[in-house]
């Protein structure tokens, strides 16, 4: 339908694609599109010569489809860098509520509004955090400064942002927070997660949290599903099949769909989970083109 959409990924394995990685429908049924980019926007405007990449946009599904710039979030990190580290861009994830849209930065590190009338605002900063570094590398502080890396996010039953974080270099196990804006600040809402990559509530409120690794730095791929329920009891959906998982929606019927393979070029799926006390089978529906993603733990430039 939408063709001509940027994309940039390692040639010739197409790996560590990054390109269109996020929409949503508004109230109205009107599709917005987040594009990442995962460096300084200079490179975009001076090597890559394709604006588009750290935009929103709107797309239009009527007549001829088409697409359009919304707000071009890559310049707001370079002129306003809000967590005052080094410049970097890498627009993930968005939501649309009240004709506002927000947007979470992976390499700026920032929770962004954006406007009717296109303005852009940082509405939150997420800090570095301190962490324990793994053993088997040497020679690193400890503690060590952990950038955030804020990725999924989804609307709560209480209407408040829930954001979920992959956390940058080192990557530790267990170091990753989904955090709820409350309209004024960020607030830990559920800890001790790897590498979360997206975020979803299902009908009963019950949050589904992906996680995109295990053990990264470990040569641990394999992802995993949580479900948080409303009483905060936290238990695994799936733990076997999943790699490199990067995408997470929940159906009218239901079933829970994963994006997965989503780093190697050619081999992405779409699996559909249906999940019950007594069983949870799991349905591949088809190999997809390339979902990778880009995220940069911004002082050591680690790529996933």
């Amino acid at each position: 339908m939408i063709d001509n959409l940027p994309s940039l990924a390692q040639q010739p394995s197409g790996n560590e694609g990054t390109g269109l990685q996020d929409l949503y429908f508004d109230q109205s049924g009107q599709l917005f599109g987040i594009i990442g980019l995962g460096t300084n926007p200079d490179v975009r405007d001076n090597t890559l010569s394709v604006s588009a990449f750290g935009q929103a946009i709107a797309i239009n599904l009527t007549g001829t489809p088409s697409w359009s710039p919304v707000a071009d979030l890559a310049n707001f990190e370079r002129n306003n860098n809000p967590d005052r580290d080094e410049v970097d861009s890498n627009p993930y994830s968005l939501v649309v509520q009240n004709g506002v849209i927000y947007a979470t930065d992976a390499g700026g590190n920032s929770l962004l509004r954006v406007d009717g009338n296109g303005a852009i605002t940082a509405i939150a900063a997420f800090p570095v955090r301190s962490v324990t570094p793994p053993p088997f590398i040497p020679n690193l502080p400890n503690p060590f400064p952990m950038q955030a890396v804020p990725t999924g996010m989804a609307i709560g039953p209480d209407n408040q942002l829930y954001i979920g974080q992959l956390t940058g270099f080192p990557f530790p196990v267990g170091g990753a927070n989904v955090y709820r804006f409350n309209g004024t600040n960020l607030e830990e809402f559920a800890t001790g997660f790897t590498n979360i990559i997206d975020l979803a509530f299902a009908p009963d409120g019950s949050l589904y949290v992906l996680e995109y690794a295990s053990n990264f730095l470990a040569g641990d791929f394999s992802g995993q599903l949580w479900r948080i329920a409303p009483n905060g009891t936290r238990q695994s959906i799936l733990d076997e099949g999943l790699s490199f998982p990067t995408g997470l929606a929940i159906g009218d019927d239901g079933a829970i769909y994963v994006a997965n393979q989503g780093f190697v070029g050619g081999q992405g799926q779409i699996l559909k989970i249906t999940s019950t006390p007594e069983m949870t089978s799991v349905i591949a529906l088809g190999v997809t083109a390339l979902m990778g993603l880009r995220l940069r733990s911004k002082k050591k430039s680690t790529s996933l």
